[in-house]
């Protein structure tokens, strides 16, 4: 975890592009000329700063930043149609390796899509390689290709594997798991 950095200045000339600023607090400084271009934002505190939207879009993740509009960003979603949209082919940026899946309208919600296991599968895994080369930093993950895969039961967990260039599986982390019960 970094170090939590507080400034105060009118930072008009400042780089902090490639920074790790995570949970860093810039409350009440003036930031319109600062460079973030791939900085890592992270729970960064904005409030009453000067910003532009520009200079947060092209930072590598504002994620539970406070942003000087009150509210908190969002992290940038390097998964392609991670989302579920209904209108883009499963297959287009997934492959499914096991099982059958397809995206259908949310009973929840029909206006929202969700990733869905057919009738008679009870398990099925969804991957997608996806190339961090230029857009990430690797002191936050060291390999440029990562493959994630879905794994979907009576439960969902995300697996992120570093590979090298081969294929090979060189690092391996499972970043979430939801357990569903599913009717």
């Amino acid at each position: 975890m970094a170090d939590t950095i507080f400034v105060k200045c009118l930072c008009k000339t400042i780089d902090f592009s490639y920074a790790n600023l995570k949970d860093s607090s810039f409350y009440g400084a003036a930031l319109s000329d600062a460079n973030f271009s791939l900085a890592n934002l992270e729970k960064a505190d904005f409030a009453n700063t000067t910003i532009t939207d520009g200079q947060l879009q092209s930072a590598l993740s504002i994620r539970n930043a406070k942003l000087p509009n009150g509210t908190l960003g969002q992290g940038r979603n390097l998964v392609k149609n991670g989302d579920a949209n209904c209108n883009i082919s499963l297959v287009e940026h997934w492959k499914v390796q096991n099982g059958s899946i397809t995206v259908m309208p949310s009973q929840e919600d029909g206006s929202q899509c969700q990733f869905t296991l057919q009738s008679l599968a009870t398990e099925a895994i969804m991957s997608q390689r996806i190339d961090l080369v230029g857009i990430w930093d690797s002191s936050f993950w060291w390999y440029s290709n990562v493959e994630l895969q879905a794994h979907m039961s009576n439960g969902v967990s995300i697996e992120l594997s570093g590979k090298n260039s081969m294929g090979t599986v060189l690092d391996k982390d499972i970043t979430s798991q939801f357990k569903y019960n599913f009717h």
